[in-house]
């Protein structure tokens, strides 16, 4: 008897996250990608989950065996947040709204004026691609086809950063890209 792979022929390992770049369209990895952000993430707050496949089995009578079964696959889904209110960010996440501009006020004894632009919790669409880089910055995972929703996150802003909640599934195989809807990738030095 032998065992083809064993574990020391195994050990290969992606954890951490150095780098967590988005895209707005998902497109084949190719090396002169344009990424558009660099985003922050909460530690601990990306997910990466696909449920279980359900099945459906039909009986006939006398059989304790399913005469045929059905098998659906569990959705995939994934959610981080991004702790940025960045101008850039906000208008990527929601729908600009009117600006406001020179709203005299006075805080504490300074005076001054507000200015900001305004947005609406529309549900606006979020699609493209992300790709996380190891903690070691030697491996890479893409995920392609990427499509969610963003949600304001307050409710702890007396000890952690305003943030956008981005909850998101993937429409695999969406495109006529080979390459697939997820990329397990290692870097080699130059």
């Amino acid at each position: 008897m032998s065992v083809s792979k064993q574990l020391k022929d195994l050990k290969k390992a992606f954890t951490g996250i150095s780098e967590f770049r988005f895209r707005k369209a998902s497109a084949e990895f190719t090396a002169n990608m344009d990424w558009d952000f660099e985003l922050p993430i909460l530690r601990d707050s990306f997910t990466f989950e696909t449920a279980e496949a359900t099945f459906e089995e039909k009986f006939i009578h006398g059989e304790s065996i399913p005469y045929t079964s059905v098998g659906t696959p569990g959705e995939t889904t994934l959610a981080f947040e991004v702790p940025s209110i960045d101008e850039d960010i906000l208008d990527w996440l929601l729908t600009k709204a009117k600006a406001v501009s020179g709203v005299a006020d006075t805080v504490g004894a300074v005076t001054g004026t507000w200015s900001g632009a305004g947005y609406k919790i529309d549900g606006k669409a979020i699609q493209g691609m992300i790709m996380i880089i190891s903690e070691d910055k030697t491996k890479a995972i893409v995920i392609k086809n990427f499509k969610g929703y963003a949600s304001p996150s307050m409710a702890d802003i007396s000890n952690t950063p305003v943030s956008f909640t981005i909850s998101a599934t993937l429409e695999s195989s969406q495109s006529a890209d080979e390459q697939g809807d997820i990329l397990f990738l290692d870097f080699t030095k130059a």
